[in-house]
């Protein structure tokens, strides 16, 4: 299961993978103030959300891992193989050594369960479309997969997994009355993720966030982000700074502390949750820095629609 709560956007992904992965590579991207911090958007792998933090998979999920050109011995820590260093933390020890991951040999597909519900309430939604998009099909004009939630809120997946780098791309839900929502699959998947569980919004819920969070409104022609940050372990950390590269004089962001969106805040709580409103359409990249020594932590494309919410987790990745 992992959760993600997202400036109180209380974006949700549940998630429980098994094997090894990682996410997006990259350096970059800017924007941080005194009043908030900035967070990215691009079109990308993986992502998910959900209300509360996030708890990644156990020792056999997705997760960086250490190349083993850098680390001659690793030890598995919460589904991330960690080189062991002595210079930081154990929840932060895989930075700067990890790359992608591989399906297990002959692994070829992933079965999932996706549960929709709604934001605030938390409630299951019904007939919410879910497309899977493939990595580059930005406009998801051929879905990889399309099925629809029941009563329940549930609908099921089966994701094929590349041999070499496993399934990356995204999810796309629409439904009636709900904002359409955009899930980034971060880090990429490479093994069985039995449950994610994705929370929509309706626009008088997400405007009433955007206001909390120091938006004077939400302009149409603009998308909106939610973003969480996970360390070596799969887990929200604090003391992170998120950096948008596309935000303009339009752009509002806020962290979420305790529970409630922040924009006079300067860096992630326990929760790791930070949300942008009103970001401009296309792929820019958000990072994701931790403030102790200014480590860099991870960065990832984020697709921006006209309108659409955008949801993703930034995990360490390769780079910088």
């Amino acid at each position: 299961m992992r959760a993600l709560a997202v400036a109180g956007l209380a974006f949700t992904l549940t998630a429980g993978c098994t094997t090894a992965g990682s996410s997006s590579s990259g350096n970059g991207g800017t924007a941080s103030s005194s009043s908030g911090t900035a967070g990215g958007s691009s079109q990308g792998n993986n992502g998910s959300s959900a209300q509360g933090g996030s708890s990644r998979q156990s020792s056999s999920e997705t997760g960086p891992i250490i190349c083993p050109a850098q680390s001659s011995s690793s030890s598995s820590s919460g589904g991330f193989s960690s080189g062991g260093s002595t210079s930081m933390p154990p929840s932060w020890d895989c930075l700067g050594t990890v790359c992608w991951g591989a399906p297990p040999e002959g692994v070829t597909q992933a079965p999932i369960t996706v549960r929709a519900v709604d934001h605030l309430q938390s409630t299951n939604v019904p007939d919410v479309t879910i497309k899977l998009c493939g990595e580059g099909d930005t406009a998801c004009t051929t879905p990889v997969a399309t099925v629809v939630t029941d009563s329940f809120g549930r609908a099921d997946l089966t994701i094929p997994l590349h041999p070499w780098h496993g399934f990356r791309g995204h999810l796309e839900l629409t439904g009636a009355d709900k904002v359409p929502t955009i899930v980034h699959l971060n880090p990429p998947i490479v093994g069985n993720t039995p449950q994610w569980q994705v929370g929509v919004f309706n626009l008088g819920q997400l405007d009433l966030v955007a206001r909390i969070a120091g938006a004077e409104e939400l302009k149409p022609s603009r998308g909106h982000i939610g973003a969480l940050v996970e360390d070596c372990a799969g887990n929200p950390s604090s003391g992170v700074v998120f950096s948008l590269d596309n935000v303009d004089e339009f752009t509002s962001w806020a962290y979420l502390i305790n529970n409630i969106p922040d924009n006079t805040a300067t860096q992630t709580d326990r929760t790791g949750a930070v949300g942008f409103f009103n970001a401009r359409p296309g792929v820019a990249y958000l990072t994701a820095t931790r403030i102790a020594g200014s480590q860099f932590i991870g960065r990832v494309p984020v697709l921006i629609r006209e309108g659409w919410v955008t949801t993703l987790v930034v995990p360490p990745t390769p780079g910088p």
